[in-house]
């Protein structure tokens, strides 16, 4: 199947992305730059700490921390010329799911991430703070280096750096280059541009189409495909009042899962074509494989 004849492409709620969780606020007014790096937002550090005692991430826990972490930074920056103005969570909504639980960061990301049965590696969502300051003698970046440099300093006081940085601007919007792109409103309607700045899929990552079977010469599925299979087995004798198509595969599982409908092509293409090549569409996880699984066959009533 072409998947061109089918430019208003309907995205799956299981395919749609998440969009970046971190903040940059594209409506800064003059944004900080040195020479020609990266800009940032005026003012503002991102800050990732963990305490030198472990202690699990529930909401009263990480209030006490976020408190000792402000009253730190404002102890140390003041000689330097810079004022404090307010320290908050980057991803807020975590913090407020806390509290309404009750539970710790890593009970609520296991509980979310039981279905991928993947584990874990550390995260520190929770403990990650945006610093604004009303004023500074320096720049973002020296600032964020001052503060990393005064390791011992934040130790004393229970706790440890893990990183210190601007908070980066962000060129707007990945837009993928494929020549029938401008045909596929439903990606700016969901917004996946916006994911795609951040992540694009991993061949390691597998979208299983349980459909009609795919085209597995399609110039934009072939370099995602995995082999697949043809779980089609249907007793023909039982279906007098409906017609046999002549090429139809309706008795034979196999591993050949060939496509004569259409549809499960369309659906794979929906949800990874290859994209960003010049070519065709692209899918919602153009990086991803596709495992192609053939569960439905042709009738003529």
């Amino acid at each position: 199947m072409n998947l061109a004849a089918y430019p208003y492409l309907k995205l799956y709620a299981c395919l749609l992305l998440c969009c970046s969780l971190l903040p940059a606020p594209l409506q800064a007014q003059s944004a900080g730059r040195a020479g020609n790096s990266r800009a940032w937002v005026p003012l503002e550090l991102i800050l990732k700490y963990e305490p030198l005692s472990p202690a699990p991430a529930r909401a009263t826990q990480l209030l006490r921390e976020y408190s000792q972490v402000e009253q730190t930074a404002q102890q140390l920056m003041s000689p330097w010329g810079v004022k404090l103005e307010t320290v908050q969570p980057v991803y807020r909504q975590l913090l407020q799911q806390l509290t309404a639980s009750g539970q710790t960061e890593r009970a609520l990301l296991e509980r979310a991430g039981r279905a991928g049965k993947r584990p874990l590696s550390p995260t520190h969502f929770s403990r990650s703070l945006l610093l604004r300051f009303a004023y500074s003698r320096m720049d973002m970046p020296q600032l964020a280096q001052s503060l990393l440099a005064s390791a011992a300093q934040w130790e004393a006081r229970g706790l440890r750096l893990l990183e210190v940085s601007p908070n980066y601007l962000y060129k707007a919007l990945s837009t993928p280059d494929d020549s029938l792109y401008s045909l596929q409103w439903a990606h700016q309607l969901t917004q996946a541009e916006q994911a795609w700045d951040t992540e694009r899929g991993s061949p390691e990552v597998i979208i299983a189409i349980i459909d009609s079977g795919i085209d597995e010469l399609h110039p934009d599925l072939v370099e995602n495909l995995l082999p697949g299979f043809d779980f089609v087995d249907v007793n023909t004798s039982g279906y007098d009042s409906w017609e046999l198509l002549e090429g139809e595969d309706y008795r034979i599982q196999d591993d050949d899962p060939e496509d004569t409908d259409g549809h499960g092509t369309h659906v794979a293409g929906i949800a990874a074509a290859k994209g960003f090549d010049q070519f065709g569409v692209t899918g919602v996880c153009p990086g991803c494989s596709i495992l192609p699984l053939r569960a439905s066959a042709r009738f003529r009533h």
